[in-house]
């Protein structure tokens, strides 16, 4: 079964816009895509208002923000074991993190 994975925020310059929406078969994000979201997130700073830049977040933020341990997203950004287990938790809070963030 085929499904049409839908992004928390269509607009935003990060995600997709509907026409470029492709089928996926699975209803989360690759190990390698959280990864890369993951490592963007710790590593780039980002703009919450136009005249305001802010700095990368922290792995302890970064968690907060997913609601896992700063040790569960360590493992995450390792092993796809880790991933498997936490993705279904991690998911869509990931994507809309990830959606409303614009980055410089």
């Amino acid at each position: 079964m085929t499904k049409v994975i839908l992004t928390a925020e269509q607009a935003s310059s990060n995600c997709k816009k509907e026409s470029e929406l492709e089928i996926k078969t699975s209803k989360y994000l690759e190990f390698l895509t959280v990864r890369k979201m993951i490592y963007k997130f710790l590593t780039r700073d980002r703009i919450v208002l136009v005249p305001t830049k802010i700095p990368k977040l922290t792995e302890l933020e970064l968690a907060n923000k997913l609601n896992i341990t700063s040790a569960q997203l360590r493992r995450l950004q390792k092993s796809q074991a880790s991933y498997k287990q936490t993705i279904s938790k991690i998911n869509l809070p990931l994507i809309k993190l990830y959606c409303s963030t614009k980055w410089i």
